[in-house]
């Protein structure tokens, strides 16, 4: 029998946004069902573009694009941004992602509404 060491990963998911994903990504498509269908009940008028403050890898930024929204992204993590915006190519996908902190930040183009979900 032979045995293999596990390599030990140092840091938190903050360093590697890959584990994150991994860990939350059974949440993503009810997130953004339940995000659709409080747009449609609360909004007046048709969501088209939405804001994600503190989008971390962007689990949601994807889900979304996908479906057809215009989106725009920030958080404080550049780790997590490189992967998103990596994700994004991959997928063939377009969001605006910057890096900014919740309490100062400025967006090009108004939002129809923003969401932030806290998932721990």
């Amino acid at each position: 029998m032979t045995m293999t060491r596990s390599r030990m990963l140092e840091g938190t998911w903050y360093d590697h946004p890959e584990y994150y994903d991994i860990a939350f990504q059974a949440y993503t498509q009810p997130e953004a069902d339940f995000i659709e269908a409080a747009c449609r009940k609360y909004c007046g008028f048709r969501v088209r573009r939405l804001l994600e403050p503190a989008c971390g890898t962007g689990r949601l930024i994807t889900a979304l694009a996908a479906r057809g929204y215009e989106l725009s992204g920030f958080d404080v993590s550049q780790p997590a941004l490189r992967y998103l915006r990596r994700r994004l190519a991959r997928c063939r996908l377009n969001a605006e992602t910057f890096e900014a902190e919740m309490s100062n930040f400025w967006i090009g183009q108004a939002a129809d509404a923003a969401t932030r979900f806290v998932t721990y």
